[in-house]
């Protein structure tokens, strides 16, 4: 199965085709609780602390530093709810790591 291509990736083909992007089809509709959390993610998730096999963690003063920016609410709330999303993504990326290894082998 072919994973969706990210935002910035799925824009820019819409842009050439000069067509609108279907961004509101394209995600499930969040909880009015964790729009915030999911905005900071879009901007910060990309924002890892590498290791040798992977990311590792995600920059936390490039998170604090948005939320800054962004005037978040309840700070510690929205950064323990954006660490439990990081950490699902960390386990997610780990194991298809692993899958891959596998089919190599």
């Amino acid at each position: 199965m072919r994973e969706k291509p990210d935002c910035d990736d799925c824009q820019e083909m819409y842009r050439k085709k000069n067509e609108i992007p279907p961004c509101a089809d394209c995600m499930p509709s969040l909880m009015p609780v964790n729009v915030e959390t999911v905005r900071l993610w879009a901007l910060a998730g990309s924002q890892h602390i590498m290791g040798f096999g992977g990311p590792v963690d995600i920059d936390l003063g490039t998170v604090i530093k948005l939320m800054e920016l962004l005037n978040t609410k309840n700070k510690a709330w929205v950064l323990r709810r954006l660490k439990n999303l990081h950490n699902k993504f960390l386990k997610d990326d780990y194991e298809k790591r692993e899958a891959e290894k596998d089919v190599r082998r």
